[in-house]
């Protein structure tokens, strides 16, 4: 006989593991017990050594789904005195490596239950078991028991306490188990006032299909919903939420409703229906019975139902709107307080009384190059560790500006948090710092240093110079590419190609078109695009007709108002030579070396953009009426040590094509072209003084599924060795995975 202490590290609370190690031991005439502790779950046994040794192989070939074993240590011990094997309750450290699990999408068990009237959870909006439900967003802290989670206030009932205990039950430990008896229950609140109602989710469906706007809390927050075939409904929600062009995300009760107005390839419905549920970018079918108001006639984001109220509230709809509960460009709203005093507007609110403790946006996914790609990182992944591999010291990296998230790493892992958004408003920047004191008390990580972007002017930046910690100031587009290496485990020298709107540059300009040699914690910037004035500073992003001019400007010297005025009618003469001005005098105007401006440059030229309503609205709207085409435009590279990337022969050229009256679709095809041709042709350039055939892409530009796909085939035809992003967001949402991965120990 011999007897081991097994610790395991991982994803191995809540996902059923006790109750499975529980099963293995019986199965094996084990004796002894298991537990949850702060560091993961810890099991001793006492066994035959064969039996033992087969049970270890067991565990880790044959774990629950939803599970994820980083590490397991044996070590012997003495007997346990056991007569048998239990589960004990869990045990507390201060020293914490535990992962908590995602919250997971109700499985196929618990919607059978959900709908068979004969099951006394029929019709339950609060279902679950060990395999799905939520997780992370009910969690106060580790280790992952109900006494931990939102669930505690809801006393166990005789039937559900009979589950919990029944080591053959599929809800065996199963934390957040409920029945309409003991759990979770709704409410549907008009005018401020409670609807008496034995059945509040029947009158709210009633409610959208007559039209009206219903806020309804769901895992991580609320949701704005209306019937998405009315384009009336719609319209108004647009008016109210004051968000006249951005796209909403929908949701459908199944796979089969969502092939009424979309196009899926095998890749996107893996996606759909994977355990997140996250929102997937899907190329519309036409005609459909949508209102053409959710959307652009091209693409649209749908999500399948995520929890049991999700399933029952769509199955009688063939979609509804599904939008982010919040005022723009704030955190989504979680509490039932909230939803009443800031979404006044919704004509009613379907609340319950589970307490939101991590509030978690609905994560979305573009399938890119025959590859999921994470266009936003939050529920469903969140906070499931990236495994990194080098040996980070216990840091915590704030992140930049816009579409903020926080990562806490150390040693081999690295967490990082669910998306908060654009720190330009108090609301963000407080549940910024509830998160990162959240986040260190479930890992248990204690950071020694920070990490923040170079600018100064940063809300993350600020924050960290708070925090009493030594600061590792990182370049912004440095850490773009470092959170491409960091979820590759690339350690080796590369050259990054990093494309996106705005960064802080080492001279104090404004980067957005670079390329850099990486290497070590180091990197050098070896080509840019070329500068050009941006008049206005940040109100050239609102405003693209500004970057237009700019660029007109850069490529005709004198006779730029003439040209301008010739492509774009829309502008007022006063508007055009008060920037003109402004750019001539170089008032209030940075030089940038920005590809997301030129984007926004050429989508005012073709499609005549004046201003948008949303980050990156130019240039997707560009890259939705491209065509495809081989045909592109003219540009060239001067210097060595630092190649400059010369566009202004495609700007004339673009101006030729307009008033040629050459199609849109065709101009914004050759664009694209050109950007393909212009970065591979770059990449053999710079050969001649950096011989290195690795390549990073990296950067929100590369959202852009066109110049992303096309760009890597391109480099891989032409012999490069091609990395990219898949599990974190190649924009922003990524910076502070990178910002940890370029911290050394001290």
């Amino acid at each position: 006989m011999e007897s081991k202490n097994i610790y395991i590290q991982g994803i191995v609370q809540g996902v059923g593991f006790r109750p499975f190690v529980y099963q293995k031991a019986h199965q094996f005439h084990l004796k002894g017990f298991v537990a949850n502790t702060s560091k993961g779950v810890w099991i001793s046994i006492d066994g035959t050594s064969d039996n033992i040794q087969a049970f270890i192989q067991m565990i880790q070939n044959d774990m629950p789904e939803h599970a994820r074993i980083y590490s397991i240590r044996e070590e012997n011990t003495h007997p346990t005195g056991k007569n048998d094997f239990s589960i004990i309750d869990s045990n507390q450290s201060n020293n914490r490596l535990a992962s908590i699990p995602p919250d997971i999408a109700t499985c196929k068990n618990c919607l059978t239950e959900m709908n068979d009237p004969d099951n006394h959870r029929y019709q339950y909006p609060f279902i679950n078991c060990t395999h799905c439900g939520p997780r992370f967003t009910i969690t106060n802290d580790l280790p992952f028991d109900r006494s931990n989670t939102s669930m505690a206030s809801f006393q166990l009932c005789d039937v559900c306490s009979l589950e919990y205990s029944n080591p053959m039950d599929r809800r065996f430990h199963a934390q957040a188990v409920a029945c309409p008896v003991c759990g979770p229950s709704l409410e549907l609140v008009c005018n401020n006032k409670v609807i008496q109602s034995a059945n509040p989710l029947e009158i709210a469906i009633q409610l959208l299909k007559k039209g009206k706007i219903l806020a309804i809390k769901g895992l991580g927050g609320f949701h704005l919903a209306v019937d998405a075939c009315n384009d009336t409904a719609v319209l108004r929600l647009r008016k109210l939420k004051n968000r006249p062009d951005k796209p909403f995300a929908i949701m459908s009760s199944t796979i089969e409703t969502i092939q009424q107005f979309a196009l899926m390839d095998d890749i996107e419905i893996n996606s759909l229906t994977s355990y997140q549920c996250p929102i997937v970018i899907l190329k519309q079918k036409h005609p459909n019975a949508l209102s053409q108001s959710i959307s652009n006639p091209k693409n649209i984001g749908v999500m399948l139902p995520c929890t049991p109220l999700h399933h029952l509230l769509t199955n009688q709809f063939l979609a509804l709107v599904m939008t982010s509960g919040n005022i723009s460009e704030q955190p989504i709203i979680s509490t039932n307080q909230k939803s009443l005093e800031i979404l006044d507007y919704a004509d009613a609110h379907l609340l319950h009384n589970r307490s939101i403790v991590n509030p978690c946006d609905d994560s979305v996914v573009r399938v890119i190059a025959n590859k999921p790609r994470l266009i936003r990182r939050s529920r469903g992944y969140i906070p499931a560790p990236i495994d990194l591999k080098k040996n980070l010291p216990s840091v915590l990296s704030l992140g930049g500006h816009l579409k903020n998230t926080i990562c806490l790493a150390n040693n081999h892992h690295a967490y990082l948090s669910q998306y908060l958004g654009d720190l330009s408003n108090m609301d963000t920047i407080q549940w910024m710092q509830q998160t990162i004191d959240q986040m260190i008390r479930i890992t248990g990580i204690q950071p020694e240093c920070v990490a923040c972007d170079m600018h100064p002017e940063y809300q993350s930046s600020k924050m960290a110079e708070t925090m009493s910690l030594p600061i590792n100031r990182v370049q912004h587009h440095h850490a773009h590419i470092a959170s491409c290496l960091a979820e590759n485990g690339i350690v080796a020298p590369v050259i990054g190609i990093v494309l996106d709107g705005t960064g802080y540059g080492i001279d104090q300009t404004i980067w957005g078109g670079e390329v850099l040699f990486c290497e070590n914690h180091s990197f050098k910037r070896i080509a840019h695009l070329e500068t050009v004035l941006m008049p206005g500073g940040e109100s050239a992003i609102k405003f693209p007709w500004k970057m237009a001019l700019s660029w007109i400007v850069n490529g005709f010297g004198d006779n730029a108002i003439d040209i301008f005025n010739s492509i774009q009618q829309k502008i007022d003469s006063d508007s055009i030579k008060m920037v003109k001005q402004a750019i001539d005098k170089q008032i209030h105007s940075p030089l940038t070396s920005s590809i997301g401006r030129l984007f926004d440059a050429v989508s005012s030229m073709i499609i005549g953009q004046v201003s948008i309503s949303y980050e990156g609205q130019a240039a997707i709207d560009l890259e939705n009426i491209a065509c495809d085409t081989d045909h592109h435009y003219q540009y060239y590279f001067t210097g060595k040590d630092m190649t400059m990337i010369h566009v202004q022969p495609m700007i004339r050229e673009i101006v030729t094509d307009i008033l040629s009256n050459v199609k849109p679709e065709m101009i914004s095809g050759k664009f694209h072209t050109t950007l393909i041709h212009l970065f591979t042709d770059l990449c053999h350039h710079l050969q001649s003084t950096i011989d290195l055939k690795h390549i990073v892409l990296s950067g929100g530009v590369f959202q852009n599924e066109r110049l992303f796909s096309g760009l890597r085939r391109k480099l891989m035809e032409n012999g490069f060795r091609v990395s990219v992003h898949s599990q974190v967001p190649c924009n922003d949402g990524g910076l502070s995975l990178g910002q940890a991965y370029l911290t050394n120990r001290a």
